[in-house]
């Protein structure tokens, strides 16, 4: 069966796994003396990415297999990250001040 994502082994061609990549990442952030990125950074960093382009929230939360609905807590971690992105688009400022803010009572 091929893989979507392989790499060359020395016993062969091998499925790409996420030990491998959070592997090949730490090489890279170490050697370029970066700040260690771990698998969840990658996975709230990669939400964040569809999010700013201005995917829908179902939808990233369904690609992102975000089970509940705890990713609206690092929307509110990463606001400061956010601004110079969402001060460009502001149609998309108040979709997130929705799901990031709890309802008023």
């Amino acid at each position: 069966m091929d893989h979507l994502f392989s790499w060359k082994h020395p016993k062969g061609i091998r499925p790409l796994t996420k030990p491998e990549v959070t592997k090949h990442i730490h090489e890279i952030v170490t050697q370029y003396n970066l700040p260690n990125i771990k698998g969840h950074s990658l996975h709230i960093r990669g939400t964040l990415h569809y999010l700013v382009l201005g995917t829908p929230f179902h939808i990233v939360k369904t690609m992102a297999h975000w089970s509940g609905d705890s990713f609206t807590c690092y929307l509110c971690k990463h606001a400061i990250i956010l601004m110079p992105y969402l001060h460009e688009r502001p149609n998309l400022v108040n979709k997130l001040v929705q799901l990031a803010l709890p309802p008023v009572q």
